[in-house]
């Protein structure tokens, strides 16, 4: 046994692991990356100049030439693909950084550990973990053509295994292992009730949050997808492999992590690549795509200021936003805190409700209400009258005042089942 996998064993031993495999708040991945970080290796930076394919030019061009994997905004990619302007949220182009900086991090970590990252195939060295850091993989699938870059892909070739894993990176992490789609026919079949099969992921996530589900995280969905999409990919390339996939989630401070493992499903695969193809076509007809829903990242989006979503949602509480204020509801009551706390508040739904002009918004459980209190100066004269009557007047008369700062916050407000 390797010395250093002899050491990590002393430390990450039974009593550290809970049921779920995490080992002192990670998953085995991370946890191994982590540990091989004390070895002082560092990963070889990107060599690519444009990694998100925005600059390139016919085939290698994305969103004319391709379509990546992850989900997306289909009007911000019809909006790319259109245009010779590239527009970027420096607030976005942040968020790519962390990511591409936390991932340095874990292939350093994963080399000083022992493992092999290769750059091609004939790097594979026997009696090692071989892994290539954003392998490309695509396909064409009714005249679309996909393309994917998988952040870490584990080789096997003695057992025929490949398995894909898809890091993203969170402030928390929130326990959700199961697909929407799963979760909804789980209550169908509790309840007895049918379900429509045509719903997107946002009337989903309004059906099970309606009917007495719980969805822990709204994004997770859309990761799923991502990860699926590869997994084909990789079976297309690699038809003699078993494949398998799944989601890592990382806390953006590295204290812990979770790794999720995604089942291979035809069903939903299908609706994954159909979504690609309605954008597809989109683009190729120059058509405005339709059905349009709000996500994750809406109030970094360089178009949101033109988007017809957004500026028809500003009355409506989008579901998958609605879900997220009912997580942030029943964590304040279950902790205590008034609707109106100061604590707690969701910044990404104060961001998404700021970037879309809502001050109240109206969904099915929830109505929202964006408050932004202004600073200033104040005397609480009623109060300082009541208490010291010669303070009140050498306050009026030295015009000494309270200083307010300005802040904000979201008060949520849970519908009357009657109404």
């Amino acid at each position: 046994m390797d010395k250093k996998q002899e050491n990590f064993n002393k430390i990450y031993t039974a009593p550290y692991t809970d049921k779920y495999g995490v080992l002192h708040g990670h998953c085995l991945f991370v946890a191994i990356a982590l540990f091989g970080t004390q070895y002082g290796v560092d990963a070889p930076a990107e060599t690519n100049p444009d990694p998100l394919g925005l600059n390139a030019k016919g085939k290698d061009r994305r969103y004319t030439g391709y379509l990546g994997v992850s989900e997306e905004c289909h009007y911000s990619a019809y909006q790319k693909a259109v245009s010779n302007i590239m527009p970027t949220e420096l607030n976005k182009l942040g968020l790519f950084v962390s990511g591409h900086q936390a991932e340095r991090s874990l292939r350093g970590g994963l080399i000083g550990f022992g493992y092999n990252e290769m750059t091609k195939e004939s790097d594979y060295k026997e009696n090692s973990v071989n892994y290539i850091h954003q392998m490309e993989l695509s396909a064409n699938h009714k005249g679309m053509h996909i393309k994917g870059h998988s952040d870490f892909t584990f080789i096997d070739k003695k057992r025929k295994l490949i398995s894909i894993k898809e890091t993203k990176y969170t402030g928390n992490l929130p326990h959700q292992e199961k697909d929407f789609w799963t979760i909804a026919k789980e209550i169908a079949i509790d309840k007895n009730i049918k379900i429509d099969e045509s719903m997107n992921d946002a009337q989903l996530v309004k059906w099970i949050q309606g009917n007495g589900g719980t969805i822990a995280n709204p994004s997770f969905m859309g990761q799923i997808k991502q990860v699926l999409r590869q997994m084909w990919l990789a079976k297309k390339q690699y038809p003699d492999y078993e494949v398998k996939g799944s989601v890592v989630h990382i806390a953006r401070d590295f204290s812990c992590s979770r790794d999720y493992a995604v089942e291979y499903n035809e069903e939903l695969l299908n609706i994954a690549l159909e979504e690609k193809l309605e954008l597809w076509n989109s683009i190729q007809n120059k058509e405005e795509p339709k059905n349009v829903t709000i996500k994750g990242y809406c109030h970094m989006c360089e178009y949101r200021d033109e988007c017809p979503t957004m500026k028809k949602s500003q009355m409506v509480l989008p579901g998958d936003i609605e879900e997220q204020v009912a997580n942030q509801y029943n964590f304040r009551v279950a902790n205590k805190k008034t609707n109106d706390s100061k604590k707690g508040t969701d910044e990404n739904i104060k961001a998404l409700l700021k970037a879309t002009g809502v001050n109240n918004a109206e969904g099915e459980m929830f109505n929202v209400q964006y408050v932004d209190v202004k600073g200033g100066e104040y005397i609480a004269a009623s109060e300082v009258k009541i208490r010291d009557n010669n303070l009140y007047k050498e306050l009026t008369e030295k015009n000494l005042v309270k200083r307010v700062k300005s802040y904000d916050y979201i008060k949520v407000t849970k519908k009357s089942k009657n109404k």
